[in-house]
C-alpha cells in the first residue's frame, strides 16, 4: 500500500488498533541523504521484522518505504549452507 502526505500518514497511526508495545532497533546504516534501520516491532506480543529506508531533504525525511515480515522457520532444502535459529532467538 502506499500512504501519500504527511496527514495521512499520522492519522493512520493515531488509529492503528494494536498499537506496538515495544520495539528494538537491530541496526542503523547510511550516509547523507539515505538511511536504513533494521528493527523488531513488538505487536500484540508477536514479533515484526521491520526495514525502514528513508530519505531525507534539508534535514527532514522526504520519503520512506517500509518493509515488514512475521518470522518464519527456514526451509530444511538449506540446511547444508546455514546454521538455524529458532524464529523466537533471531
Amino acid at each position: 500500500e502506499v500512504i501519500r502526505g504527511r496527514s495521512n500518514l499520522q492519522a493512520l497511526r493515531s488509529h492503528h488498533p494494536g498499537r506496538p508495545s515495544g520495539f528494538s532497533v537491530r541496526r542503523i546504516v547510511g550516509k547523507g541523504n539515505l538511511w536504513i534501520t533494521e528493527y523488531v516491532i513488538i505487536y500484540e506480543g508477536k514479533r515484526v521484522y521491520t526495514v525502514s529506508i528513508m530519505e531525507f531533504r534539508d534535514g527532514k525525511v522526504s520519503h520512506e518505504t517500509q518493509y515488514f515480515a512475521d518470522p518464519f522457520n527456514a526451509p530444511a532444502w538449506r540446511a547444508q549452507w546455514v546454521e538455524t535459529a529458532a524464529v523466537d532467538n533471531i
